[in-house]
């Protein structure tokens, strides 16, 4: 039974830490859209970064949206209903 706890506690952490990350990557990337379009960034290599890490940061903002709402979650889905039926029935 504390085994059981644990495991949905971690669980939790874990889900939580990963929305906290994706909300954060999600954040920075309007953050700097919002800087390469309404603040004067004089230096071209400072936009030269900023555009850089706008393109690194918008494909993980890809991936996040695909996690959260494509294939991924519904698959995550399934195996979570797949193990709570393994969990009510363990001698099938």
């Amino acid at each position: 039974m504390a085994e059981n706890a644990v495991e949905e506690m971690m669980e939790k952490v874990t889900k939580t830490t990963q929305t906290i990350i994706a909300i954060g990557i999600v954040v920075a990337t309007f953050v700097l859209f919002y800087a390469l379009l309404f603040k004067d960034i004089k230096d071209g290599t400072a936009k030269d970064v900023i555009l850089f890490v706008l393109g690194c940061v918008s494909s993980n903002v890809t991936q996040i949206v695909s996690y959260y709402f494509g294939s991924s979650k519904s698959s995550e889905d399934k195996t979570k209903a797949l193990t709570n039926l393994t969990q009510q029935n363990p001698d099938k």
